[in-house]
């Protein structure tokens, strides 16, 4: 797991990556 940077959520990578590089691209 990691952390999401901006909701500090932990997150299985293999599980949430898509949304998670969706999420962190629309906010950076």
């Amino acid at each position: 797991t990691f952390k999401h940077p901006h909701s500090g959520k932990e997150l299985t990578f293999e599980a949430e990556v898509p949304g998670f590089f969706k999420n962190y691209f629309d906010k950076i």
